[in-house]
């Protein structure tokens, strides 16, 4: 697959060892053709071992939780996604679909 898009100066900040003992391995800084800086992405690992991004949320006054930036699609999340590892140098394991991961606030906020 060709990415319409590059993601560079990709910086981990490991979780403390009770996070990664759930899955997080950590938190992300990285850049989007060098226009966009992304921050406070989670990396995670799930149940199955496949790599998962979680994207930064804002809850309203309601309590309505909505997404501050999130790939628009499917495509675009997995792309980011392999990207990301890659640059990390982590094995190049599946990709969560994005309904599966079950690691977003929406989605019950359960790592594994």
């Amino acid at each position: 697959m060709m990415d319409d898009f590059v993601v560079t100066d990709v910086r981990l900040t490991p979780a403390n060892a009770t996070d990664q003992a759930r899955g997080l391995v950590g938190f992300l800084q990285f850049t989007l053709d060098d226009a966009l800086g992304f921050d406070s992405v989670t990396l995670r690992r799930t149940l199955t071992g496949a790599w998962a991004l979680g994207f930064p949320v804002r809850s309203d006054a309601h309590g309505r939780v909505l997404p501050i930036v999130r790939p628009l699609n499917d495509a675009t999340r997995r792309s980011i996604t392999r990207q990301v590892v890659t640059a990390l140098g982590l094995p190049a394991l599946a990709v969560t679909p994005a309904r599966a991961q079950g690691n977003s606030p929406q989605e019950g906020g359960r790592d594994r």
